[in-house]
Formats: C-alpha cells, sequence, structure tokens
C-alpha cells in the first residue's frame, strides 16, 4: 500500500489543522469521530493494517504512529523539486500572454474564412 494522504489527514488539514505540528498529540479514532469520516478512517486503517509494505510518499518523515495507526516499512520523500520552476507571478504573466496570442490567432483564421469576400458559396 502507498499512501499520498490519508482520509483523516486530508479531513484534519481541509479543516485547518496542522497536522505535522500536532502529529505526536492527535488520537486518530476521536478526529475521525469529529470530522465525520470515522467509516473511510476505519478503512484506511484495515489496508495499512493488511498491507504487506507501506511506503507512503510524504514530505516529512513520519513521527511516531501515523494516522493509520501502523509505522511504514520504508518513506518514499516526494520526489516532485519545485527548483528551477517559474515563480506563480511569472506563470500567470506567461500564461495571460500566450493566451492573447492564441486568441489573436484563432481571430485572425476565424476572420479569413469567413470574410465575405473569400466565400465562395
Amino acid at each position: 500500500m502507498t499512501t499520498h494522504a490519508t482520509m483523516l489527514g486530508r479531513a484534519m488539514s481541509g479543516s485547518g489543522v496542522d497536522i505535522y505540528e500536532r502529529l505526536d498529540e492527535i488520537e486518530p479514532s476521536q478526529e475521525a469521530i469529529k470530522l465525520a469520516s470515522r467509516r473511510k478512517h476505519s478503512h484506511g486503517i484495515g489496508i495499512g493494517r493488511e498491507a504487506t509494505a507501506s511506503p507512503p510518499f510524504q514530505h516529512h518523515p513520519p513521527r511516531g504512529t501515523n494516522l493509520l495507526g501502523t509505522n511504514p516499512d520504508v518513506v518514499t520523500v516526494n520526489g516532485f523539486n519545485l527548483e528551477g520552476f517559474a515563480e506563480p507571478a511569472t506563470v500567470a504573466k506567461t500564461r495571460t500572454k500566450s493566451r492573447k496570442a492564441l486568441i489573436d490567432l484563432a481571430s485572425r483564421f476565424l476572420e479569413r474564412d469567413l470574410d465575405p469576400k473569400r466565400l465562395c458559396w
């Protein structure tokens, strides 16, 4: 079993909980009840318990017992490296410029094709 996130972790993060700051103090079963995700959490626990190997992809290696109640056999660090990528503002500016260029190009082709002088009915 390979996990990128647990249902409980997603529910907690979505409700504003910093799970990495509180990981050692979280009582998973109680949190699952509070967040109405008990069934999904129980399903994840069963999968984690029955898995023959459990390598979670996590940015931070797990400290103590993770939210599934089992320690992973292997921790594989996320392979996504943001180095070399443009800043979000640069990406947005490039996207806007590229979108305008595509719209201009498409408009020129449509105008040419719909030019009454060029239509042959």
